[in-house]
């Protein structure tokens, strides 16, 4: 995610809107936090590629944050994986009691139709 941010203003720079050159991207929220502003040991000062505007929890935020989206991917493809394997065998259960029934020609009506998503890319 390589947002690009703009450039600050020499003026601008070391003031409580932008107290280092990381904090640039702070209000786009591309910025990264300093771990040390806050325990008074960043040795960079306004140099720092680092976020000064950000609070002292925030990496601790970003990163529990990340693992819940890591646990909700995992847990939805859990489900899509169970859901298929149901419909899998739902529709062997189906075919093999009635070859060629509604449900078998209904799936490869499905299966033969072009994919909407695909057409409409196509046209520009």
């Amino acid at each position: 995610a390589n947002v690009p941010v703009p450039p600050i203003p020499p003026d601008a720079l070391g003031t409580p809107e932008c107290p280092s050159v990381g904090s640039a991207g702070h209000f786009a929220g591309v910025c990264k936090p300093c771990d040390f502003v806050h325990r008074n040991s960043c040795r960079t000062g306004i140099a720092c590629k680092f976020c000064h505007l950000c609070g002292p929890d925030e990496n601790k935020r970003r990163k529990k944050q990340k693992q819940g989206l890591v646990r909700a991917m995992r847990r939805f493809e859990q489900e899509v994986a169970q859901a298929t394997s149901n419909l899998a065998t739902a529709l062997k259960a189906c075919s093999s009691s009635s070859p060629d029934g509604p449900l078998d020609m209904f799936v490869l009506s499905l299966l033969t139709q072009p994919d909407p998503d695909q057409e409409s890319s196509s046209v520009e």
